[in-house]
């Protein structure tokens, strides 16, 4: 309407009219684009909070999930190889290494020996003193032997209160000097 005035009647008042009227509407535009600016922004910082804390929660159930995988490998390798109860290697880990040693004896033509022993009327341990004295006794003796031999030296838990040292590049000789090394550290435990 005011366009329409100042077209037939372009006069000086009609148009400082029209010119305070486009004023206060590009005030209330530029007031609405600000609000609408404000807002916007706003929500960008919720957004990016929200993002953040997404991207924070997925690392941390990424990491807890390595960790755990980690874990259950570790624990799996651990089970595979070792006795839980002594930390010694197990009878199948045992009888894989046992082949790999007793070949490479033969193809060098190097001597191996095999250390086996077990605890005389161990039943009795158990039954006068009960299964977790017993435990114990078979844990200690497995920490004396490990501290006893060589890091090349393995030592096993065959089953029960047997127990086995494999001994590459060691004589008979040797093998009976180590034995006796090995009781008399047990003896003393």
């Amino acid at each position: 309407e005011l366009i329409q005035r100042y077209t037939e009647d372009n006069s000086e008042e009609n148009r400082q009219l029209m010119l305070g009227y486009s004023e206060q509407i590009w005030e209330t535009t530029n007031n609405a684009v600000l609000f609408a600016q404000t807002i916007s922004e706003q929500k960008l910082k919720n957004y990016n909070i929200v993002f953040v804390i997404t991207l924070a929660v997925l690392f941390g159930t990424v990491f807890i999930l390595i960790w755990i995988k980690r874990y259950v490998k570790d624990e799996l390798e651990f089970l595979a190889h070792y006795d839980s109860l002594t930390g010694a290697y197990n009878r199948s880990c045992y009888n894989k290494n046992l082949h790999v040693e007793v070949e490479r004896a033969r193809r060098y033509k190097r001597p191996l020996s095999l250390i086996i022993f077990d605890f005389d009327l161990f039943k009795q341990v158990n039954d006068g003193y009960g299964h977790s004295f017993g435990e114990q006794v078979l844990r200690r003796t497995a920490q004396v032997v490990m501290g006893s031999i060589r890091s090349s030296d393995m030592f096993a838990r065959l089953g029960g209160d047997e127990f086995i040292v494999v001994a590459p590049e060691t004589t008979a000789e040797n093998a009976m000097a180590l034995c006796e090394k090995l009781r008399r550290n047990v003896e003393d435990i």
